[in-house]
């Protein structure tokens, strides 16, 4: 599959799910929907606040991985899910782009 297909269909999932989160978050409101969480009722609005945070937030990862991919040399490759490589004492993946 093309790459900037690939992002496409990502973005329009994610603006989807932002779109469905305020048509929630307003339905929530006005019919004061309540869900029960832990035996404390929370307001639906809340939840769609929440989904529409992670929404927004991911959509600056998605630029950030067109951003990352954008290049025409870079290509799928199955080494960049096999191990763990230390960086700077922590366990952050480091990737090596298959050309």
């Amino acid at each position: 599959m093309n790459k900037k297909l690939s992002i496409f269909i990502l973005g329009s999932i994610n603006s989807l799910i932002v779109l469905l989160s305020i048509f929630f978050g307003i339905y929530s409101f006005y019919f004061k929907l309540s869900f029960k969480i832990l035996n404390t009722n929370v307001p639906g609005f809340i939840l769609a606040l929440l989904v529409l945070y992670f929404g927004i937030k991911n959509f600056s990862a998605l630029l950030k991985l067109k951003k990352e991919i954008s290049s025409d040399d870079i290509v799928f490759s199955w080494n960049n899910f096999k191990s763990i490589k230390k960086v700077n004492g922590k366990g952050k993946r480091k990737f090596k782009y298959a050309k």
